[in-house]
């Protein structure tokens, strides 16, 4: 769900929610080998849990700290991140535009998979470890519904 008055950004609302079995690993650090077996494990009950937590859900407090570079807004934005069955309240920076009739967000966003009950995962035999800390990039775009 999204309201936006690019006046009023406070007021405004973004509320995304994807589906657990959708995020993707990106990590060029790793082996493609080693990339799809992570990408495999993610779905599992003791990582994402997708079964049983089948969205990953944002729900909006507060953005504030509006900032207008260049045809578009900086605003932080804080809201309670829901995954795994534990909500966290975050707070990161997001860049929003208008394109017509379509708003776009962009940002990056780190947390801490210890934080909502997550065991980084550990493969091989031990030898690949994901971090603790995982770095979501986003980049949502939607369009005016009709009214």
């Amino acid at each position: 769900m999204v309201r936006f008055d690019p006046s009023r950004v406070e007021d405004s609302l973004v509320s995304p929610s994807i589906e657990s079995y959708s995020p993707v690993v990106v990590d060029l650090q790793v082996s493609d080998k080693e990339r799809s077996e992570i990408q495999a494990t993610m779905p599992c009950p003791w990582v994402l849990g997708a079964s049983s937590f089948p969205r990953i859900v944002f729900r909006p407090i507060h953005a504030g700290g509006v900032t207008r570079p260049e045809n578009s807004l900086q605003v932080k934005l804080t809201g309670k991140l829901g995954l795994h069955d534990v909500e966290q309240e975050i707070t990161f920076p997001v860049r929003v535009s208008l394109q017509g009739e379509r708003l776009r967000a962009v940002g990056t966003v780190s947390v801490a998979q210890s934080d909502f009950n997550i065991a980084p995962v550990k493969l091989c035999g031990k030898t690949v470890r994901v971090k603790d800390q995982a770095i979501v990039k986003f980049d949502f775009l939607t369009e005016r519904a009709n009214r």
